[in-house]
């Protein structure tokens, strides 16, 4: 077996190692954003097999960053302050509801294509809060923003684009036991409406939720006390309708359609960090290589 010094160059955006007289280049599939570079390259050349030996230190430090950032992320708290009653108000302002799974626009489209987002509901401003309700405790009215991050599939493929649409919601609570130390009361999506006109894609774009249309979207809050605040988690299981048609001269041009779906809307996020650290963990550790000549 003979060894030769690592060297590395880049060739139409892949890494390149040049490991012998005749040229190999190697692919690896790394974590984002991690670039071994303190490599080994170890040829057998009656074999012609190529491999990569990864620096103990590089493994530490990988090692050392999920170990450290990802009892953060299963940990992620948000908090509210308290209202001067023994409780916190909703919606949770400034926090953010989050989906949980992707969002989708299906019908009005060819087999195999359709449109799926993630959303984001925010921005809550103009609320009224006022005792009564389906629930018997309290409602909340209030205004706020719905964002939703396009991307198409199937034929529709490549279509990416984030619309804003503002929306207006009716929230009930059920009773609450105020001074408790942990809040536990059901909720209750009774409406949630929104509508954008004259879109560049969208002719007319138009959703809405919640048990006052028909589309019953019940949820649970739990509150915790922590020193002077109150720690919140909050969901809401959202059936939702979209009624879309495509606007002329637009890639959506002559579809429209009517699509009703269910998704988890939830307060904090659900573990994104957490995933995307455990995928980039098992990339590492699964990591493809691919062999092929040098053109």
């Amino acid at each position: 077996m003979v060894v030769w010094p690592h060297a590395m160059r880049s060739v139409a955006g892949e890494r390149v190692d040049r490991c012998a007289p005749a040229a190999v280049r190697c692919t690896a599939v790394t974590p984002v954003g991690i670039h071994l570079d303190h490599r080994s390259c170890i040829m057998s050349t009656p074999q012609n097999v190529h491999r990569r030996i990864i620096h103990p230190i590089a493994v530490a430090a990988v090692a050392l960053s999920v170990a450290l950032l990802l009892p953060a992320a299963a940990n992620a708290q948000f908090f509210l302050p308290d209202n001067g009653s023994g409780t916190a108000d909703m919606p949770p302002s400034p926090h953010p509801y989050f989906s949980e799974t992707k969002m989708l626009i299906e019908d009005g489209f060819p087999a195999g294509t359709f449109i799926e987002m993630d959303g984001t509901l925010d921005d809550y401003f103009n609320i009224v809060r006022n005792p009564g309700g389906n629930l018997g405790g309290t409602t909340q009215t209030w205004d706020g923003v719905l964002t939703l991050e396009l991307d198409g599939v199937g034929t529709l493929a490549g279509y990416s684009r984030t619309l804003f649409i503002p929306v207006a919601a009716d929230v009930h609570d059920a009773p609450r036991v105020a001074f408790a130390p942990v809040q536990t009361f059901a909720t209750e999506m009774f409406t949630l409406q929104g509508q954008i006109f004259g879109d560049p894609d969208f002719d007319t774009l138009s959703i809405v939720a919640g048990g006052g249309f028909g589309l019953p979207s019940p949820g649970s809050t739990t509150l915790t006390q922590s020193g002077p605040q109150w720690q919140v988690d909050s969901f809401f299981d959202i059936e939702y309708r979209i009624d879309f048609v495509g606007a002329p001269g637009s890639v959506l041009e002559g579809m429209s359609g009517s699509t009703t779906r269910t998704v988890r809307l939830s307060l904090p996020e659900p573990g994104s960090l957490t995933v995307l650290l455990l995928g980039s963990a098992i990339a590492f550790g699964m990591r493809r290589r691919r062999v092929e000549p040098v053109m």
